[in-house]
């Protein structure tokens, strides 16, 4: 089999483990592509976002924001930066670091070549901060949001009370 092959396979094996729930497989699987690619190669930055994305959703921030550093600090395509910087929001979002989250997702809005569902996740999550901060114009004002996104920020609200044990306020919400 071609390299270029083999390599697109163990990708795809990658993304068929973590969609079936095989967490560990799938971050065995790319860190052996982190070993054989190059740090500038898609792959590899791919596979790096891939590994962070999976730490930072299984509530392991430290090493989510160990492996998305590097993509931030190399010169990327936007595609990939807006997906480590809406990686590290949620990182910050975990960690209680709002005021830094909020510039990531910013930073990720101004992006040019960017997926529309990253975009659309990234205003969700900051208009989702923002009402929690008790910002509601700066929330509305988000541009170019579309109308449910707003009522799904505001459900995040209140699945973020609840889980803060403030059920009176989450059903106002409600």
């Amino acid at each position: 089999i071609p390299e270029n092959l083999a390599l697109r396979l163990r990708e795809v094996r990658a993304r068929v483990q973590e969609r079936g729930g095989d967490t560990i497989g799938a971050l065995d699987t790319l860190g052996g592509i982190l070993e054989s690619t190059d740090p500038e190669s898609l792959s590899w930055q791919t596979a790096r976002l891939s590994m962070a994305d999976i730490h930072q959703r299984e509530d392991r921030q430290d090493l989510a924001e160990t492996l998305i550093q590097p993509l931030l600090e190399q010169s990327i395509e936007d595609r990939i930066r807006a997906r480590a910087l809406l990686i590290y929001g949620r990182i910050l979002e975990s960690l209680g670091n709002n005021p830094k989250a909020i510039e990531q997702y910013r930073d990720l809005l101004e992006l040019k070549d960017v997926e529309p569902e990253t975009k659309e996740e990234t205003r969700v999550s900051l208009a989702r901060i923002l009402l929690e901060l008790g910002e509601e114009d700066e929330a509305f004002a988000l541009a170019n949001l579309p109308p449910f996104a707003l009522e799904q920020a505001r459900l995040g609200e209140a699945r973020s009370l609840l889980d803060g044990g403030k059920a009176q306020r989450a059903l106002e919400i409600y």
